[in-house]
């Protein structure tokens, strides 16, 4: 099953399993709760294990700032706890911020930086798109 919306929001729309079913999600330390509650309303038994952490990558986020400072136009974000982790240390205001979806977006926000655009699908090919509006007409 593959949803029309790809994330939890929208497996949660359109995932059905019997009630009482056991549910293991592997997932994102960090991961929103969106599709355990859902499952849970509908009387799935739900275990949530985390299969992965963000952490701080020190050696990336100087490549980061190296890129920045010689002028790099855009810097993508594929997860919230990415954009949670690297934007307190850039200054985005010359580069613009690209997000892989609307909850990556939301996280850039709540840390003050606007994205130049938003990916209309959390593929790679939608985020390469939103790159390109988001330089489009920058000089």
């Amino acid at each position: 099953m593959v949803p029309e919306d790809a994330r939890s929001e929208g497996l949660a729309k359109v995932l059905r399993v019997p009630r009482g079913s056991r549910v293991l999600i592997p997932r994102a330390e960090r991961g929103l709760d969106t599709l355990p509650r859902s499952l849970r309303k509908n009387g799935a038994r739900v275990t949530v294990a985390t299969a992965y952490r963000t952490v701080p990558d020190p050696e990336g986020l100087r490549s980061l700032r190296r890129a920045l400072a010689l002028g790099a136009d855009a810097v993508t974000f594929a997860s919230p706890s990415a954009a949670v982790l690297a934007v307190p240390d850039l200054k985005l205001s010359l580069a613009a911020a690209v997000a892989i979806g609307p909850t990556t977006a939301a996280a850039l926000r709540a840390k003050g930086v606007v994205p130049a655009a938003v990916a209309a699908r959390p593929d790679p090919e939608s985020l390469a798109r939103a790159v390109v509006e988001a330089l489009r007409g920058r000089p």
